[in-house]
C-alpha cells in the first residue's frame, strides 16, 4: 500500500492560508508512505525424511530457538530416495511488515528556482524480520533462526534545487 498526502497548510489550503513568507514556511508539505505486508515464503526443505508429524507450530509456540516442530524431519539415510516435495506449504518463514515514511517540502524561491527538502525513514518502526530457520537435522542449529532478513531503520535527508 502506498500513498502521498499533501498536508493542508499554506496558500489555497484550509489551514494557515496566508500569502507571502508564511506560505513559503508552512505550505508545500507532503507525507508519503510505503507499507509492505507479506506472508513469509515457503521454506526450502533439504534431503530429509518426513516423519508425518505436522512441522508447523502455532504462532504462540514459535521462537527463534524453535521455529517449527523439529520432530517432523529426520536425517535421510544414505541411498534413500526423497519422498517429500522441496517445499512444505504450511512451513513458512517470518512475515514481512514494513513501513517506509517520508516528509518533504517543496518551495518556489523565485520564478526560476524551486527548493525541495526531504526526510526519509526506511523500516521506520525498526521491525525485525527474521531470516529462514535452519532445516538441516544434522546441524547443531537445527530448527533455529540465526539471521536477520532485513536491514534496521535507516534515515536520510536531502535537498534539491531545481532551476
Amino acid at each position: 500500500i502506498t500513498g502521498v498526502f499533501e498536508l493542508p497548510f499554506g496558500a489555497g489550503k484550509p489551514l494557515l492560508n496566508q500569502p507571502g513568507f508564511m506560505n513559503k514556511l508552512v505550505g508545500g508539505w507532503q507525507f508519503s508512505m510505503i507499507h509492505t505486508f507479506q506472508s513469509g515464503g515457503a521454506l526450502l526443505i533439504p534431503d530429509v525424511l518426513y516423519t508425518g508429524i505436522e512441522p508447523r507450530l502455532a504462532p504462540d509456540q514459535r521462537s527463534v530457538t524453535k521455529w517449527f516442530n523439529t520432530d517432523a524431519f529426520k536425517t535421510l539415510p544414505a541411498f534413500t530416495l526423497r519422498t517429500i516435495s522441496t517445499r512444505v506449504p504450511s512451513l513458512r518463514g517470518d512475515a514481512i511488515v514494513n513501513y517506509d515514511l517520508s516528509l518533504s517540502k517543496s518551495t518556489r524561491i523565485t520564478e526560476r528556482f524551486r527548493l525541495q527538502l526531504r526526510g526519509e525513514a526506511f523500516n521506520s518502526f525498526n521491525r525485525l524480520q527474521l531470516g529462514a530457520p535452519n532445516i538441516s537435522p544434522s546441524s547443531g542449529s537445527y530448527g533455529r533462526i540465526t539471521s536477520q532478513a532485513n536491514a534496521s531503520r535507516s534515515m536520510q535527508i536531502g535537498a534539491r534545487l531545481e532551476f
